[in-house]
């Protein structure tokens, strides 16, 4: 099967964080395996561009609201964040 696909919008994750705290695997299969399987889809054909949208649970709890880019280091809390 012939595409042109030019980049890929990677937006999907686990919905439910607390879920992930409890069951720590819950983020390992949902994130990043699932990261590593569209990666993977993405060089088998040929496809070179990635969009790929985080989350503000990258920078933890005390992070100020609106968040700054330059805010720093991050601290996720779980492994959803990381």
């Amino acid at each position: 099967m012939a595409m042109d696909i030019d980049c890929v919008f990677h937006l999907a994750a686990n919905p439910d964080i607390r879920l992930g705290t409890r069951i720590t695997d819950t983020d390992l299969k949902q994130g990043t395996v699932a990261t590593y399987n569209i990666l993977e889809a993405m060089r088998v054909n040929g496809v070179k561009n990635i969009a790929f949208a985080s989350s503000s649970v990258v920078y933890g709890e005390d992070a100020p609201l609106p968040t700054p880019e330059s805010h720093g280091p991050c601290m996720p809390i779980s492994l959803y964040g990381a």
